[in-house]
């Protein structure tokens, strides 16, 4: 691991001068990241990191080619003409139907991000410290990006604030606290005979509702050469240093790590981002009718529900 940390710069008094910036003055940067990464994402499954239904990309239900599946119970006739004895001519009840309602395939953007370029890198990276009197260079390796802030960016994403990930859920989720979740649309309908329907949304997190918690951050420099002098870069979600560096990076991250790839599968082995459950009404009620010749016998479905699938929606 090598962390090629930011400079910052203190001014009065006998510590006057650049240094290296902590982990946790930049908290803002890295926030800014994420919710960087969650506008791309809004743009839709064109983006790279993008989730949605569908197929085209590459598929996340485990196993591959599955999918998530809406099933009922459904009412079952049989008739019988007259002819013999009312014993003989009324039909025996048939067994349960059941129908497939829908079958929801699921898939993520993981399309190639290339990596920013030298020119790209020497014009809007930071400057960090070598250690070798005034040796001070541009960060130039992907490595030494990842190590410095991606890394600690998706953890974030993945376990603190949750900005820039996905959730599924009947209604709008609170999840790594309160924040705006965008929501990205119908992903399943569980329905029944008759005992109603509950329908799933896809929602992303795109901020917190209070920022405070990540809002430490000391200014970043890097030197300029006209005039010449140390200058603060923009580390806004619209900056040269987020849009140019820092997400490419993060998208090539998320598309070749995993850390922010998603799965759904029928059992849970990874961090919730919440369920779709398919059930069925198991009851029924019987009757039985007449209608010259036909004797009718018809079995119902009625009565509550039963949990038949568990779909999970995870990060792996």
């Amino acid at each position: 691991m090598t962390v090629r940390r930011p400079l910052t710069f203190n001014s009065g008094g006998s510590t006057q001068g650049m240094r290296q910036i902590a982990d946790s003055e930049m908290a803002l940067l890295r926030y800014n990241l994420a919710v960087a990464y969650a506008d791309s994402i809004n743009g839709g499954i064109g983006s790279i990191g993008a989730v949605s239904t569908g197929t085209g990309k590459v598929d996340i239900f485990s196993p591959g080619g599955s999918s998530v599946t809406d099933t009922k119970r459904t009412q079952v006739t049989t008739s019988n003409s007259a002819g013999g004895s009312a014993a003989e001519d009324w039909p025996a009840y048939s067994g349960p139907g059941t129908s497939v309602h829908n079958q929801i395939r699921w898939q993520q953007n993981f399309d190639s991000q290339s990596s920013p370029s030298n020119s790209t890198l020497n014009s809007t990276g930071w400057l960090y410290y070598v250690g070798d009197n005034y040796n001070f260079r541009y960060v130039s390796n992907e490595t030494d990006v990842v190590d410095t802030i991606i890394s600690d960016t998706i953890s974030e994403m993945r376990t603190v604030h949750s900005v820039g990930t996905y959730y599924v859920a009947t209604g709008a989720p609170f999840h790594g606290g309160n924040g705006t979740w965008t929501d990205k649309g119908v992903v399943f309908t569980d329905t029944t005979y008759s005992a109603g329907s509950t329908t799933y949304r896809l929602y992303l997190k795109r901020n917190l509702s209070d920022t405070s918690s990540v809002s430490g951050n000391a200014p970043i420099y890097r030197w300029g050469s006209s005039p010449q002098g140390f200058r603060q870069i923009d580390v806004g979600t619209g900056g040269g240093l987020i849009q140019n560096i820092l997400l490419p990076y993060l998208k090539r991250k998320a598309a070749g790590s995993g850390q922010l790839q998603y799965k759904v599968a029928t059992s849970s082995s990874g961090l919730a981002r919440g369920t779709m459950i398919d059930k069925r009404q198991e009851s029924y009620s019987e009757s039985r009718s007449y209608s010259s010749p036909n004797y009718t016998s018809t079995r119902t479905p009625s009565g509550g529900t039963s949990n038949i699938s568990t779909y999970y929606f995870q990060m792996i």
